[in-house]
């Protein structure tokens, strides 16, 4: 995992190709934090792969999520769509237990990573809701 400033992941993880794109991403869309979570065959539980913008402390609840859980990246994977939370209260409205812990304004968008039809992983863009921009199922364009 990566906190802000911290160097790449190492060279042959793979995770190398990711960061940038990561980081990228995240300067498109306005976000001020960046999350990939990876999806293991067979498994049900996304862990947290790459992570800018947050130290890791503050992600450490969230290193693992099930895909059950009542959050968006797991929403995002469970429904194969993209998940786009806007404000503060649509947060409280759709997903109470993580606006109860994170009370602050913000947006969150989060879209499935696919590859040969089945879902790997996701990423996560947090910023201010004005900032995120949402269109045609694309985060960041």
């Amino acid at each position: 995992m990566r906190e802000a400033g911290a160097p790449f992941p190492a060279a042959g993880s793979g995770l190398e190709l990711l960061d940038p794109a990561l980081v990228r991403v995240m300067l498109e869309a306005g976000a001020s934090v960046g999350v990939v979570y990876l999806l293991p065959s067979g498994e049900t539980v996304l862990r947290l792969a790459l992570l800018t913008g947050i130290p890791l402390q503050i992600a450490a609840p969230w290193a693992q999520v099930g895909l059950a859980a009542r959050i968006p990246v797991a929403e995002a994977v469970r429904e194969r769509r993209l998940v786009w939370v806007g404000s503060r209260e649509e947060m409280a409205q759709r997903f109470p237990k993580p606006a109860l812990v994170l009370p602050y304004d913000f947006a969150v968008a989060a879209a499935p990573i696919t590859t040969g039809g089945c879902v790997v992983g996701t990423p996560e863009y947090v910023g201010h809701g004005h900032l995120l921009i949402r269109s045609s199922g694309r985060i960041g364009q």
